[in-house]
Order: structure tokens, then C-alpha cells, then sequence
């Protein structure tokens, strides 16, 4: 039986991978040419098919996975300075259709050799894929939803063991990911309502009921933080406002759940409830004897608006906040405080051209690039 593998997440894995991978040598190892030695003939399958596609391989199947897929739809440079990038013709709209669906078809082809050559590595690899940072540049949903689907049909116990991954980071994108999921296998099943599917797919039951169990749980802390809030306010006889958030960056930092079960448009209203959202999350929320129409109604308008308007707000203020903070405090006592890890690429890159904290941006960045070549002369 395969034991699953559970995923740490780390902040500086994606880009350390970046900076520390080999270039592409002039005359490649490639994949193929490796798996033919083997004796597997699914492996010799799977290397022909990989050898046909147009992409200079390393002599790493998760290098390869993490240079060349990657989304032509997303410019991390033009999001950094938001920059409105210019209408596409319809030649480049279809070129870009090409190589999206040229990198999907790679991506599949890869994963079970990656997965055999690092399955550590790979499922990094695959969470990555999710990502929306600058300094990867890899926030593209389809090749990670074609991922999570093959990690559910081969190894459905690793992906059940890192589902509450997605909701240690607070962001709405990865809560709403795990519903985007489950909606995505329900369709690969053709006519089957997701009651049918829970009926007689055990795997898909099992992945079901954890990320609704995420999801009320979730809802359940939110809301108590909520209450809190509240009561803290109440008792300062201070009203909630802005202010509070621009003051303390940390107050009342809540994840997306709520956001999950607010109306927002015709096409996520039919996901929700195509996969039984509100039903399946109502039997953990309220006592069976209550209408669930009604404590929703309550809900939504007592807590899930609220905390979704709280969200929205704290979310553009909070990483701001804390990023320029220690910006100043470098400014104030120099390189020797410096930590080279404290930032993301990103997070410093914003702030190079601040007339208050630029310099110390700049010193940021020197130290975790010396930082780096260190390691790798290192070896780590």
C-alpha cells in the first residue's frame, strides 16, 4: 500500500529551485533517452510521447516540470507595476490557445515520470502550480486542477493528507481551488449528480467530506473571530472601522470560507450547488431539526457579508503593512539586522523604488541573492 506524502509548505522552495537549477545543456540528457534504459514498457510509452513535444529538456524531470509549464496568459512583471497589457489579435489569442493546450498535454505526460524521479519534489511542484506569487510566476489554475485531478486518480491519500494546506494560507483562491475540484472530477463522470457519485465513489466521498469538514471548520473559526471582534469593539465602545486594520495589521485576519458561500455569480452559484455545498456544509453546521434555508439566510446576512467585507479589506492592508515595517526598521539599523529570508522577491521588489524604504529594499535584496549563492556553494 503507498504511503502518502505530506507536503511542508516553504516559502523559499520555488524560488531556491529557480536560481540554484542547472541551464539547459547545449546537447540534453533527455527523458526519454533515460527511460529507455528502464524496462518498464509503460515507461518507454510515456518517454516517446514526452520526446515528440518541443520543449529543451534538463537533466531533471522536475526542473523540466517547473520551467515549461507555465501559463502564456500570466506576466508577473505587468501585475508588479500594473501594467494593462494591450487587446491580443486574434492570431496571438489563438497562439496562446496552442501553447496552453501544448503545455497541458506536457504536464501530463510529466507528472507520473516526475512523480517517479522526486515525488517529494513533484508535489511541491504541483501546490506551485497554484501560486500567484511574482517571484515564480506560476498562477495557472488549469495545468494545477489537471494535476490534482491525476494526484486524485493515483494517489487520492496524498492528496486527501494535504487538503488543510490550502486553508493554513487564509486566501480565498485556494478554499475556492478545493471546490473548483471536487466540481471538476464530477464533471469527468458525465451525467452523475454529485449524490450519485457520493453513493458509489468512495475515493471521491472521502475527498467530499474532507474539504467540507475544512470548509465548516473553517466557517466555525471565522466566525468566532468574528464575535470577538465584536465584543472587543463593544466593550471600547469604539465602532469597527478601517482605521482598526490600518493600526494593527493582524486584527481579525479571517480566511475565505465565507467568501466560498456568498453569492457572487450564475457560474459559481451552479458549482456550489452542483457539488451539494450548502446541503453538505448546512448537516455540519446546524442541528437537523432547523429549516437550512433559513439559518442560511440568517448566516449570510449575521456573519458570511461581513466577514467577507473584512476580508477584502484587510487582505490589500496586512502584507503591505508588515512588509514596509520591516523595511523601516532595516532603514533604521542597517545591513547588520538584515535577515535574507525575512522577504519574498516580490514583496521587496514593490518597495525599490519607495522614497522612504528603497534603499533598505535594496539592501534586502543584495542579502538574500548573497545569501543564496552561498547555499548553493554550499550545497543545501
Amino acid at each position: 500500500m503507498k504511503k502518502p506524502v505530506s507536503l511542508q509548505v516553504c516559502s523559499t522552495f520555488t524560488r531556491l529551485l529557480k536560481v540554484l537549477a542547472p541551464p539547459a545543456p547545449a546537447l540534453p540528457t533527455s527523458i526519454s533517452r533515460r527511460l529507455m534504459a528502464s524496462n518498464s514498457s509503460t515507461d518507454m510509452a510515456m518517454a516517446k510521447n514526452i520526446s515528440s513535444i518541443s520543449f529543451p529538456n534538463y537533466d531533471d524531470p522536475c526542473h523540466d516540470l517547473y520551467f515549461h509549464v507555465t501559463s502564456p496568459d500570466w506576466c508577473s512583471t505587468d501585475w508588479l507595476f500594473h501594467v494593462t497589457p494591450p487587446e491580443p489579435t486574434y492570431e496571438e489569442t489563438m497562439k496562446k490557445l496552442q501553447k496552453k493546450q501544448a503545455s497541458i498535454n506536457y504536464l501530463k505526460q510529466l507528472l507520473p515520470v516526475a512523480w517517479s524521479h522526486n515525488l517529494l519534489t513533484t508535489l511541491k511542484l504541483i501546490f506551485n502550480l497554484n501560486s500567484a506569487s511574482v517571484q515564480t510566476g506560476k498562477h495557472y489554475p488549469e495545468a494545477f486542477y489537471t494535476a490534482a485531478f491525476w494526484l486524485h486518480h493515483n494517489h487520492p491519500k496524498t492528496l486527501l493528507c494535504n487538503v488543510p494546506s490550502f486553508a493554513s494560507s487564509g486566501l480565498l483562491a485556494r478554499l475556492w481551488d478545493l471546490v473548483k475540484i471536487l466540481y471538476g472530477l464530477l464533471l469527468q463522470q458525465g451525467q452523475d449528480t454529485a449524490a450519485q457519485r457520493l453513493h458509489r465513489d468512495r475515493g471521491y466521498k472521502l475527498l467530499h467530506d474532507r474539504v467540507m469538514d475544512l470548509l465548516a471548520g473553517q466557517l466555525k473559526s471565522d466566525i468566532d473571530k468574528l464575535k470577538q471582534h465584536r465584543l472587543r469593539m463593544e466593550s471600547e465602545l469604539k465602532p469597527p472601522s478601517e482605521d482598526d486594520d490600518k493600526e494593527d495589521c493582524t486584527t481579525l485576519f479571517v480566511a475565505g470560507a465565507a467568501a466560498c458561500c456568498t453569492p457572487n455569480n450564475s457560474e459559481d452559484d451552479h458549482t456550489r450547488r452542483a457539488i451539494l455545498l450548502f446541503e453538505s456544509l448546512g448537516s455540519r453546521l446546524f442541528p437537523p431539526e432547523l429549516n437550512q434555508s433559513e439559518e442560511w439566510e440568517l448566516l449570510r446576512k449575521e456573519f458570511l457579508e461581513p466577514l467577507d467585507e473584512h476580508r477584502r479589506r484587510v487582505y490589500f492592508i496586512r502584507k503591505p503593512c508588515v512588509v514596509k515595517k520591516y523595511l523601516e526598521e532595516v532603514k533604521a539599523g542597517g545591513s547588520s539586522i538584515i535577515k535574507p529570508n525575512a522577504l519574498l522577491p516580490n514583496d521587496i521588489i514593490r518597495y525599490v523604488k519607495d522614497k522612504d524604504v528603497g534603499e533598505a529594499a535594496e539592501l534586502q535584496w543584495k542579502a538574500m541573492v548573497e545569501d543564496m549563492y552561498l547555499k548553493q556553494k554550499q550545497g543545501k
